[in-house]
């Protein structure tokens, strides 16, 4: 499998695309974008919190409705590993006043509340608080999209493979195959020190997380999601995630899911993407290269464009150029 450390110019046939179709995913993203006041303030009455009870503890959803919604169904977005729903601004950007989502804050997050010494961090765990999220907000019955990007598209991932997730339309943007941070680190120091220790170690963790990342936007994610880390659960669920690996399993998934890709970065290796999709027997890929800075445009745009189609309608049409023909063997 394609490590982080490789050379990012070799070249993958699923991920050419003409220069006309670069001109199209640049038009698409273009036309969405739009300016929005910040949304991620305690006073925004748009934003609604919902504590979802899951094992040891609760879980924070953020629920955003527009009046008069463009879209027909709704969105869950499970974010990646630590992050906040401030990160995710540009798709924000997208979104806003166009669709219904549930923005999910899985349990390594700050917002969650849970029992320290008895919680369950594993990927495994988090699955069964994504399906609870879905039960708890009525969603099972209904049709929906549901999208992880990350760690969240891992998430989604590993519950369908234990059978603890079920939705109509899937996407996993840029998942993660493998427990990306430091091996080392996590074995021979998380492990052995005393969690108060964290906080005076955090600038050392954050050296080695953004050490030979020259991407402007994702290295200010990263740096955010550090500095709102909890020791404790980072630790924890570090820990339960430090043997992950789903690459070899993947062929025993056999609901459809879209895998989406545009960029590439230190921790997101795009090459491993097509790869992916193919171990799926039912994956679809679809490729919308952009630059860096539009990643997170892009993920908007894909949550909005699937909201507007019902399941049965498969991919939408303003993404059907993109999807990828791939060569199994």
């Amino acid at each position: 499998m394609v490590k982080k450390k490789d050379n990012f110019d070799e070249i993958v046939p699923e991920l050419e695309m003409s220069e006309e179709l670069q001109n199209k995913v640049e038009e698409i993203i273009t036309s969405l974008k739009q300016e929005v006041p910040y949304p991620w303030h305690e006073n925004n009455k748009n934003i609604i919190p919902i504590d979802v009870s899951v094992d040891n503890g609760t879980i924070r959803v953020l629920h955003i409705k527009p009046d008069k919604p463009i879209s027909k169904r709704p969105v869950v977005f499970v974010s990646g590993w630590g992050s906040t729903p401030v990160t995710f601004q540009d798709f924000y950007k997208i979104v806003h006043n166009r669709l219904e989502f549930f923005y999910v804050e899985t349990r390594e997050k700050e917002t969650s509340k849970l029992q320290r010494f008895k919680a369950d961090m594993s990927i495994s765990q988090k699955a069964k608080d994504v399906q609870r999220v879905i039960d708890y907000l009525d969603l099972a019955s209904n049709d929906f999209v549901l999208l992880g990007a990350c760690w969240g598209g891992s998430i989604i991932l590993q519950g369908l493979l234990e059978k603890t997730i079920k939705a109509p339309t899937l996407i996993v943007f840029d998942p993660m195959h493998y427990f990306w941070y430091n091996n080392f680190i996590i074995k021979y120091l998380i492990r052995f020190l005393p969690t108060f220790t964290f906080y005076i170690l955090r600038p050392i963790l954050k050296f080695f997380a953004l050490r030979g990342m020259k991407e402007k936007v994702q290295r200010q994610r990263l740096e955010t999601l550090i500095a709102a880390a909890v020791p404790w659960k980072w630790r924890k669920a570090a820990l339960a995630s430090k043997d992950f690996e789903v690459l070899g399993k993947l062929h025993q998934i056999q609901e459809e899911v879209f895998v989406v890709n545009g960029t590439t970065d230190k921790v997101h290796d795009q090459r491993n993407y097509p790869i992916m999709t193919k171990k799926i027997p039912n994956g679809r890929f679809i490729f919308l290269k952009t630059h860096e800075s539009n990643r997170e445009f892009m993920m908007g745009t894909t949550a909005l464009e699937f909201s507007k189609i019902e399941k049965a309608n498969g991919v939408p049409p303003n993404l059907a150029d993109f999807e990828k023909k791939l060569i199994r063997n």
